[in-house]
């Protein structure tokens, strides 16, 4: 096919797609965790279509999320990442590639890291290839004297982009990082829900203190960054830019959250294997109870180590008049029915 336009094309396009070993542990809620791609494509086709072509690759292109962005104007195909071919075919052509992998689609740091590195070197071998966004995280290798080093999903990503500079210089070279904060949207699936004691009343576990405070922010601004950013063009090649809304506790979440609800809530701080205990007892197997929580409580540390620096900050390079949005926004909007 040929585009007139620049062809942008989008990996997991609909969001995590949960395993089955998460399916079968009643925790399919978990699909909703990561939903980058599908902002980026909405924003995208809604507003630069005059510039770009929108290829969404999922697993199931005809899943409802699938024919939602089918509907919008975006080329849905499927893609294996898995499988060399599939991934070959769904990035050919692409001028710009937003490449993201999903640890909770897979569950195993290993699966997301050759899924990675069949990713790269897809788009290594694109001739027409100008710029890659990479969704990136920090690496526990170096974060914190390297105590987090089982936090799995942080894990993947790290060895993705290590392996990419040392195998795919080139392809590197034209990649610009991009670093997420924590969604909102995480507040609606366990383990990061505050669960219900009583009536009217929840309680937030986590292995960290109230007070430490964690970055936050929307999916939906990874739309509006990612067009700035290839936009850009070549100027954003090699730099790292992130997302942070805000900056804020726990405590001052429950107590926002609450006021929002109209509900009692209050912040319990366990330990780091009373948190494992908890998600073994909800279904995760130990070594994804561990990589949990110390994914917790690395971000508990109450350290935005995502900002800073080099690091460019989104909120630099986008419309001014822009509004990222709140906490408190979100806590009034969103639907908490599968909570209360």
């Amino acid at each position: 096919m040929a585009y007139e336009t620049k062809l942008v094309v989008v990996t997991s396009a609909t969001g995590a797609q949960v395993s089955l070993l998460l399916h079968d542990s009643g925790l399919s809620s978990l699909t909703g965790l990561h939903l980058k791609g599908s902002s980026i494509v909405r924003y995208l086709l809604k507003y630069s279509s005059n510039l770009y072509a929108v290829r969404a690759v999922t697993r199931d292109p005809e899943s409802a999320k699938s024919r939602a962005l089918a509907a919008l104007g975006a080329e849905v195909v499927a893609g294996d990442f898995d499988n060399e071919d599939s991934v070959r075919n769904a990035l050919s052509g692409a001028n710009i590639l937003f490449q993201n992998t999903d640890f909770w689609t897979t569950v195993s740091e290993e699966k997301e890291f050759a899924q990675g590195l069949t990713i790269a070197k897809a788009a290594a071998a694109q001739p027409n290839l100008e710029h890659v966004v990479f969704s990136a995280l920090g690496d526990p290798e170096k974060l914190f004297d390297g105590k987090y080093k089982h936090n799995l999903p942080y894990n993947a990503k790290a060895r993705i982009e290590r392996a990419i500079k040392k195998d795919y210089p080139e392809l590197w070279a034209k990649t610009t990082s991009l670093l997420v904060a924590l969604y909102h949207s995480n507040w609606l699936m366990p383990p990061f829900a505050p669960v219900k004691v009583a009536d009217g009343k929840f309680e937030l576990q986590n292995p960290y203190p109230a007070d430490a405070h964690i970055t936050l922010t929307s999916p939906e601004e990874t739309g509006i960054v990612v067009e700035a950013i290839i936009r850009g063009g070549d100027k954003f090649h090699g730099r790292t830019v992130s997302i942070v809304s805000e900056w804020i506790s726990d405590e001052k979440k429950l107590q926002i959250w609450a006021q929002a609800l109209g509900v009692e809530a209050t912040f319990k701080q366990v330990t780091s294997l009373q948190y494992r205990q908890r998600l073994e007892a909800m279904g995760f197997p130990p070594y994804l109870a561990q990589g949990s929580q110390e994914l917790l409580s690395m971000l508990g540390e109450g350290v935005n180590y995502i900002s800073g620096g080099d690091i460019i900050d989104a909120k630099t390079i986008v419309d001014p008049s822009h509004h990222f949005k709140t906490w408190a926004e979100y806590a009034k909007e969103a639907d908490w029915s599968s909570i209360l």
